[in-house]
C-alpha cells in the first residue's frame, strides 16, 4: 500500500511540475514585428524609389531602382495604374507590403 500512495506522489508531483513548466510556456509573452516595407522612396512625392525583398534578393540578386511608387487603395486603382504604365511602356512591379517576401 505505501508502495502505491509513493508512486501516486511521485506522479503528482510529475505532473504539478509538467502543469508549471506548459504554464510558463504558455504565460511568456512574445515580441512579433511585421516585415519592413519593401519600397523605400528617398524623396516626398514616392519618386526615387528602391524595391527590396526583406527575407533576401530577388532572383536576380538585384535591388529594384523604381522611378515612382504609387499606393492605390482600391483594385480599380491598381488597374488604372498598371493600364497607364502599359500604355506609356513603363516596366511594372506590383508589390505589397506582405506578400513580397514569400519563398
Amino acid at each position: 500500500m505505501s508502495r502505491c500512495l509513493e508512486k501516486s506522489k511521485s506522479v503528482s508531483r510529475f505532473t504539478f511540475v509538467l502543469a508549471c513548466h506548459l504554464f510558463l510556456l504558455i504565460g511568456i509573452p512574445t515580441n512579433c514585428t511585421p516585415p519592413e516595407n519593401p519600397i523605400k522612396c528617398s524623396s516626398k512625392g514616392n519618386s526615387n524609389c528602391t524595391n527590396t525583398n526583406s527575407i533576401g534578393d530577388f532572383p536576380d540578386k538585384a535591388t529594384c531602382k523604381v522611378s515612382k511608387a504609387i499606393y492605390p487603395k482600391m483594385e480599380q486603382e491598381l488597374i488604372l495604374a498598371v493600364t497607364m504604365a502599359s500604355m506609356k511602356k513603363y516596366k511594372v512591379k506590383a508589390a505589397t507590403r506582405y506578400s513580397h517576401s514569400l519563398p
